[in-house]
Protein backbone atom coordinates (compact mmCIF):
# COMPACT_ATOMS: atom_id res chain seq x y z
CA UNK A 1 0.00 0.00 0.00
CA UNK A 2 1.69 3.18 -1.19
CA UNK A 3 0.06 5.92 0.86
CA UNK A 4 2.10 8.69 -0.76
CA UNK A 5 0.96 7.51 -4.18
CA UNK A 6 -2.65 7.52 -2.97
CA UNK A 7 -2.32 11.06 -1.58
CA UNK A 8 -0.63 12.31 -4.74
CA UNK A 9 -3.40 10.73 -6.85
CA UNK A 10 -6.07 12.56 -4.87
CA UNK A 11 -4.08 15.78 -5.08
CA UNK A 12 -3.80 15.47 -8.87
CA UNK A 13 -7.49 14.60 -9.30
CA UNK A 14 -8.71 17.37 -6.97
CA UNK A 15 -7.64 20.88 -7.96
CA UNK A 16 -6.56 23.04 -5.04
CA UNK A 17 -9.48 25.53 -5.32
CA UNK A 18 -11.99 22.65 -5.12
CA UNK A 19 -10.17 21.23 -2.11
CA UNK A 20 -10.30 24.68 -0.50
CA UNK A 21 -14.07 24.91 -1.03
CA UNK A 22 -14.59 21.42 0.38
CA UNK A 23 -12.43 22.16 3.40
CA UNK A 24 -14.26 25.43 4.04
CA UNK A 25 -17.63 23.67 3.73
CA UNK A 26 -16.67 20.91 6.15
CA UNK A 27 -15.29 23.52 8.57
CA UNK A 28 -18.66 25.30 8.43
CA UNK A 29 -20.49 22.04 9.18
CA UNK A 30 -18.06 21.23 12.00
CA UNK A 31 -18.62 24.64 13.62
CA UNK A 32 -22.35 24.90 12.91
CA UNK A 33 -24.76 24.56 15.82
CA UNK A 34 -25.24 20.90 16.66
CA UNK A 35 -23.63 19.63 13.45
CA UNK A 36 -20.05 19.34 14.66
CA UNK A 37 -20.71 16.37 16.91
CA UNK A 38 -22.53 14.34 14.27
CA UNK A 39 -20.10 15.00 11.44
CA UNK A 40 -16.31 14.81 11.93
CA UNK A 41 -15.41 17.84 9.83
CA UNK A 42 -11.98 18.18 11.40
CA UNK A 43 -11.01 14.74 10.10
CA UNK A 44 -11.95 15.67 6.53
CA UNK A 45 -10.04 18.96 6.80
CA UNK A 46 -7.03 17.03 8.06
CA UNK A 47 -7.12 14.63 5.09
CA UNK A 48 -7.69 17.38 2.53
CA UNK A 49 -4.78 19.37 3.98
CA UNK A 50 -2.56 16.32 3.55
CA UNK A 51 -3.21 16.45 -0.20
CA UNK A 52 -1.87 20.00 -0.54
CA UNK A 53 1.34 19.81 -2.63
CA UNK A 54 2.85 23.19 -1.74
CA UNK A 55 2.94 25.77 1.04
CA UNK A 56 0.96 28.24 -1.08
CA UNK A 57 -1.81 25.67 -1.61
CA UNK A 58 -1.88 24.94 2.11
CA UNK A 59 -2.10 28.67 2.84
CA UNK A 60 -5.15 28.93 0.56
CA UNK A 61 -6.81 26.09 2.47
CA UNK A 62 -5.90 27.75 5.77
CA UNK A 63 -7.79 30.90 4.75
CA UNK A 64 -10.76 28.93 3.39
CA UNK A 65 -11.11 27.00 6.63
CA UNK A 66 -11.01 30.23 8.66
CA UNK A 67 -13.90 31.61 6.62
CA UNK A 68 -15.90 28.39 6.87
CA UNK A 69 -15.36 27.95 10.61
CA UNK A 70 -16.27 31.56 11.37
CA UNK A 71 -19.37 31.25 9.17
CA UNK A 72 -20.44 28.27 11.28
CA UNK A 73 -20.00 30.40 14.40
CA UNK A 74 -22.18 33.08 12.87
CA UNK A 75 -24.99 30.61 12.22
CA UNK A 76 -25.08 29.69 15.89
CA UNK A 77 -24.73 33.31 17.01
CA UNK A 78 -27.67 34.61 14.98
CA UNK A 79 -29.84 31.61 15.87
CA UNK A 80 -29.16 32.41 19.51
CA UNK A 81 -30.03 36.08 18.96
CA UNK A 82 -33.29 35.04 17.31
CA UNK A 83 -34.53 32.48 19.86
CA UNK A 84 -33.09 33.97 23.03
CA UNK A 85 -33.48 31.99 26.29
CA UNK A 86 -35.92 29.63 24.56
CA UNK A 87 -32.90 27.97 22.94
CA UNK A 88 -32.27 25.85 26.04
CA UNK A 89 -35.57 24.03 25.61
CA UNK A 90 -35.25 23.32 21.89
CA UNK A 91 -34.99 19.80 20.51
CA UNK A 92 -31.49 20.45 19.14
CA UNK A 93 -30.13 21.42 22.55
CA UNK A 94 -31.83 18.48 24.26
CA UNK A 95 -30.21 16.16 21.71
CA UNK A 96 -26.74 17.63 22.24
CA UNK A 97 -27.24 17.75 25.99
CA UNK A 98 -28.63 20.44 28.26
CA UNK A 99 -25.66 19.88 30.56
CA UNK A 100 -23.32 20.85 27.71
CA UNK A 101 -25.43 23.95 27.08
CA UNK A 102 -25.19 24.93 30.75
CA UNK A 103 -21.40 24.44 30.63
CA UNK A 104 -21.21 26.78 27.65
CA UNK A 105 -23.41 29.31 29.48
CA UNK A 106 -21.06 29.19 32.46
CA UNK A 107 -18.00 29.84 30.27
CA UNK A 108 -19.66 32.78 28.48
CA UNK A 109 -20.81 34.28 31.79
CA UNK A 110 -17.26 34.11 33.15
CA UNK A 111 -15.26 34.99 30.03
CA UNK A 112 -17.57 36.96 27.76
CA UNK A 113 -16.36 37.23 24.16
CA UNK A 114 -13.13 35.42 25.03
CA UNK A 115 -15.18 32.25 25.53
CA UNK A 116 -15.79 32.05 21.77
CA UNK A 117 -12.03 31.91 21.27
CA UNK A 118 -11.12 29.78 24.29
CA UNK A 119 -13.60 26.98 23.55
CA UNK A 120 -12.67 26.63 19.87
CA UNK A 121 -10.70 23.42 20.46
CA UNK A 122 -13.16 21.96 23.01
CA UNK A 123 -15.42 19.33 21.39
CA UNK A 124 -19.21 19.90 21.48
CA UNK A 125 -18.92 23.06 23.63
CA UNK A 126 -17.38 24.95 20.70
CA UNK A 127 -20.55 24.46 18.64
CA UNK A 128 -22.73 25.80 21.49
CA UNK A 129 -20.70 28.79 22.63
CA UNK A 130 -21.58 31.07 19.67
CA UNK A 131 -25.31 30.37 20.20
CA UNK A 132 -24.95 31.09 23.93
CA UNK A 133 -23.16 34.34 23.05
CA UNK A 134 -26.13 35.27 20.87
CA UNK A 135 -28.61 34.45 23.62
CA UNK A 136 -26.56 36.49 26.10
CA UNK A 137 -26.71 39.50 23.75
CA UNK A 138 -22.94 39.69 23.24
CA UNK A 139 -22.31 42.67 20.93
CA UNK A 140 -21.38 41.66 17.39
CA UNK A 141 -18.35 43.95 17.39
CA UNK A 142 -16.92 41.78 20.19
CA UNK A 143 -18.12 38.47 18.79
CA UNK A 144 -16.58 38.89 15.31
CA UNK A 145 -12.89 39.22 16.30
CA UNK A 146 -13.23 36.39 18.84
CA UNK A 147 -14.78 34.15 16.18
CA UNK A 148 -12.08 34.96 13.61
CA UNK A 149 -9.28 34.41 16.12
CA UNK A 150 -10.74 31.08 17.21
CA UNK A 151 -11.30 29.99 13.61
CA UNK A 152 -7.71 30.90 12.74
CA UNK A 153 -6.43 28.82 15.66
CA UNK A 154 -8.57 25.84 14.67
CA UNK A 155 -7.50 26.13 11.04
CA UNK A 156 -3.82 26.41 11.95
CA UNK A 157 -4.02 23.22 14.02
CA UNK A 158 -5.84 20.99 11.53
CA UNK A 159 -4.53 22.37 8.25
CA UNK A 160 -1.01 22.59 9.69
CA UNK A 161 -1.09 19.03 11.03
CA UNK A 162 -2.62 17.70 7.82
CA UNK A 163 -0.02 19.40 5.64
CA UNK A 164 2.76 18.20 7.96
CA UNK A 165 1.48 14.63 7.63
CA UNK A 166 2.44 14.57 3.97
CA UNK A 167 6.03 15.47 4.70
CA UNK A 168 6.09 13.31 7.80
CA UNK A 169 4.85 10.31 5.87
CA UNK A 170 7.76 10.60 3.48
CA UNK A 171 10.13 10.49 6.44
CA UNK A 172 8.16 7.67 8.09
CA UNK A 173 8.13 5.64 4.89
CA UNK A 174 11.87 6.08 4.51
CA UNK A 175 12.38 5.08 8.14
CA UNK A 176 9.90 2.21 8.44
CA UNK A 177 10.05 0.94 4.89
CA UNK A 178 7.57 -1.88 4.35
CA UNK A 179 6.12 -1.44 7.87
CA UNK A 180 4.88 2.09 7.16
CA UNK A 181 1.40 0.92 5.99
CA UNK A 182 0.98 -1.06 9.21
CA UNK A 183 1.85 2.05 11.22
CA UNK A 184 -0.83 3.96 9.32
CA UNK A 185 -3.34 1.19 10.01
CA UNK A 186 -2.51 1.33 13.72
CA UNK A 187 -2.97 5.11 13.72
CA UNK A 188 -6.35 4.66 12.02
CA UNK A 189 -7.44 2.17 14.68
CA UNK A 190 -6.43 4.59 17.44
CA UNK A 191 -8.40 7.40 15.79
CA UNK A 192 -11.45 5.15 15.41
CA UNK A 193 -11.26 4.17 19.09
CA UNK A 194 -11.00 7.81 20.14
CA UNK A 195 -14.07 8.74 18.13
CA UNK A 196 -15.94 5.71 19.47
CA UNK A 197 -15.16 6.57 23.08
CA UNK A 198 -16.10 10.16 22.41
CA UNK A 199 -19.50 9.10 21.06
CA UNK A 200 -20.15 6.75 23.98
CA UNK A 201 -19.24 9.38 26.58
CA UNK A 202 -21.44 11.95 24.90
CA UNK A 203 -24.36 9.52 24.85
CA UNK A 204 -23.89 8.74 28.53
CA UNK A 205 -23.72 12.43 29.44
CA UNK A 206 -26.85 13.08 27.41
CA UNK A 207 -28.71 10.17 29.05
CA UNK A 208 -27.59 11.31 32.50
CA UNK A 209 -28.76 14.84 31.75
CA UNK A 210 -32.13 13.55 30.53
CA UNK A 211 -32.54 11.35 33.62
CA UNK A 212 -31.70 14.25 35.91
CA UNK A 213 -34.24 16.49 34.18
CA UNK A 214 -36.92 13.78 34.46
CA UNK A 215 -36.14 13.33 38.15
CA UNK A 216 -36.42 17.08 38.73
CA UNK A 217 -39.76 17.19 36.90
CA UNK A 218 -41.10 14.28 38.95
CA UNK A 219 -39.87 15.90 42.17
CA UNK A 220 -41.55 19.17 41.20
CA UNK A 221 -44.82 17.35 40.48
CA UNK A 222 -44.64 15.52 43.82
CA UNK A 223 -43.98 18.78 45.68
CA UNK A 224 -46.91 20.42 43.88
CA UNK A 225 -49.20 17.51 44.76
CA UNK A 226 -48.02 17.63 48.40
CA UNK A 227 -48.67 21.37 48.61
CA UNK A 228 -52.17 20.89 47.20
CA UNK A 229 -52.84 18.10 49.73
CA UNK A 230 -51.64 20.25 52.64
CA UNK A 231 -53.77 23.16 51.43
CA UNK A 232 -56.87 20.97 51.20
CA UNK A 233 -56.26 19.61 54.73
CA UNK A 234 -55.85 23.12 56.13
CA UNK A 235 -59.10 24.24 54.49
CA UNK A 236 -60.92 21.24 55.96
CA UNK A 237 -59.42 21.89 59.40
CA UNK A 238 -60.58 25.51 59.32
CA UNK A 239 -64.13 24.59 58.31
CA UNK A 240 -64.49 21.73 60.87
CA UNK A 241 -65.03 23.87 64.06
CA UNK A 242 -67.71 25.96 62.37
CA UNK A 243 -69.62 22.83 61.39
CA UNK A 244 -69.39 21.28 64.87
CA UNK A 245 -70.46 24.55 66.51
CA UNK A 246 -73.89 24.59 64.86
CA UNK A 247 -75.27 21.46 66.63
CA UNK A 248 -74.02 22.75 69.97
CA UNK A 249 -75.91 25.99 69.42
CA UNK A 250 -79.06 24.09 68.48
CA UNK A 251 -78.85 21.95 71.66
CA UNK A 252 -78.44 25.09 73.81
CA UNK A 253 -81.54 26.69 72.25
CA UNK A 254 -83.52 23.51 72.84
CA UNK A 255 -82.51 23.38 76.51
CA UNK A 256 -83.55 27.01 77.06
CA UNK A 257 -86.88 26.31 75.40
CA UNK A 258 -87.66 23.35 77.71
CA UNK A 259 -86.71 25.41 80.77
CA UNK A 260 -89.14 28.20 79.80
CA UNK A 261 -91.91 25.69 79.29
CA UNK A 262 -91.47 24.16 82.79
CA UNK A 263 -91.27 27.54 84.55
CA UNK A 264 -94.76 28.53 86.11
Amino acid sequence: MDVLHWIDTISAALPAPIAWLLAGGFALVESGLGLGFFFPGETVVLILAATMPTWSAALGMFLAVIIGASAGDHIGYFIGRHFGPRMRGTKVIRKIGVANWDRAVGVVERRGAAAVFLTRLVPVIRTLTPAVAGVAGLPYRRFLPASLAGAATWSAVYVGVGFALHASWEAAEALLGQYAPWALLAAGVVIAVVFGVRAILHRRRRDASTSAESALEESALEESALEESVLEESVLDESAPETSAEPASDESDSAESRQLQTTP
